[in-house]
């Protein structure tokens, strides 16, 4: 016998609330112990389901990472979506921008910190940190560039995605008690300063 409508809709929707369940310990976990300590028998216990069911939803590591990848997805807006609307000067550019990144990393650093750790390990996070900062490179040269006519030089670009990236942020916050606004506010004004400084000719 064929089963009703009804039926089917009530199990689709005691998987997907069993999935989420799953979803919501490996995200846990991971931010706790990093990737490759959690175990398929770990997030079973803490979404308090067998562990046959969570291989049924997620086979392999990559299944895993790219669940907890796509929840922390949502749980942060794209940094600089915004950056070059109404024309704003520099600084605004700038605010924008910085603002975007570390209001994410604020949001994400238990997760980050595993996996900036992880990334050499794991191929799937290599991948998604590639991306990450292949992105955050891009943003930079967005808001440099309408100040220079053109890409914005290669060493102040450097410069910035070193200011930008997740450790420096974690540095400021975690080793010298800053707030992560307070650490907005120096690395614009750093920022600024290595725009206004005296460009050096290349190669010297």
């Amino acid at each position: 016998m064929t089963p009703r409508p009804y039926d089917r809709t009530k199990r689709k929707a005691a998987s997907d609330a069993v999935r989420q369940r799953i979803v919501r310990a490996i995200v846990k976990l991971h931010a706790k112990y990093g990737i490759r300590a959690t175990t398929h028998a770990m997030i079973a216990k803490t979404a308090d389901v067998s562990i046959p069911t969570v291989y049924n939803h997620f086979r392999t590591r990559s299944e895993v990472v790219l669940a907890c990848g796509s929840h922390l997805a949502t749980l942060v807006r794209p940094a600089g979506e915004d950056l070059l609307e109404n024309n704003p000067t520099l600084s605004e550019r700038l605010a924008r921008l910085v603002h975007g990144l570390f209001e994410g990393y604020s949001i994400l650093s238990p997760w980050l910190r595993w996996g900036r750790a992880e990334s050499e390990a794991v191929p799937e996070l290599r991948s998604s940190w590639d991306q990450r900062r292949a992105r955050r490179l891009e943003l930079i040269r967005k808001a440099f560039a309408p100040e220079f006519g053109t890409l914005p030089p290669d060493d102040l670009v450097a410069s910035a995605d070193v200011l930008l990236d997740f450790p420096a942020w974690d540095s400021l916050v975690r080793h010298h008690g800053r707030s992560s606004r307070s650490a907005e506010a120096l690395v614009i004004e750093i920022l600024l300063s290595l725009v206004e400084r005296p460009r050096r000719p290349k190669g010297s």
